[in-house]
């Protein structure tokens, strides 16, 4: 039997707070993730299940949820500040329409070379901006797909078609 490797999983929120008497949580998530039967807490750097009996979302960040053999105010406070955590394969985490999970790629603009990794995805009004540095200075790249020429996983790599003069306006 293969045992649970916290590297499969990944964080997509925390438990902020008990909420009511009955043992439910005030879960903080990530935009877009949209949780199913069960749900791992960190506890002691390890992935622990717990079957969700009842979920709700109350706004676009957060939710209120109830964990099999969670059932008291005091239970719930024990899970506290606990992070939640996903496996990997099923969760797109987004920030506008791009899933974070492609910060720490490298950048590479075609004909160019490589210019720096992807360190944030910014929202800024009217745009999502992919925030690197080349020659120590900040560059923030529009995020549009007249941009993207390839999106690699595998190697974990971004190549771009950036129109001529981009990286010279942010020298």
């Amino acid at each position: 039997m293969k045992s649970i490797d916290l590297n499969d999983f990944t964080k997509v929120g925390y438990v902020m707070k008990s909420h009511g008497n009955n043992g439910f949580l005030k879960i903080s998530l990530e935009k877009n993730i949209k949780l199913k039967e069960w749900v791992m807490f960190l506890i002691k750097q390890k992935p622990v299940p717990f079957f969700v009996e009842e979920w709700q979302r109350t706004t676009d960040t957060e939710a209120i949820i109830k964990c099999q053999d969670i059932n008291t105010v005091d239970c719930a406070e024990d899970y506290v500040a606990f992070d939640i955590l996903l496996p990997k394969s099923g969760v797109k985490r987004k920030k506008g329409n791009l899933d974070v999970s492609i910060i720490g790629y490298r950048i590479f603009v075609d004909g160019f070379g490589e210019i720096g990794t992807l360190n944030e995805i910014l929202e800024m009004p009217g745009q999502t901006m992919l925030q690197t540095f080349y020659k120590d200075q900040e560059v923030l790249i529009p995020a549009v797909e007249e941009f993207v020429i390839e999106m690699n996983d595998k190697q974990k790599q971004i190549t771009l078609n950036l129109p001529e003069g981009f990286l010279d306006l942010n020298a």
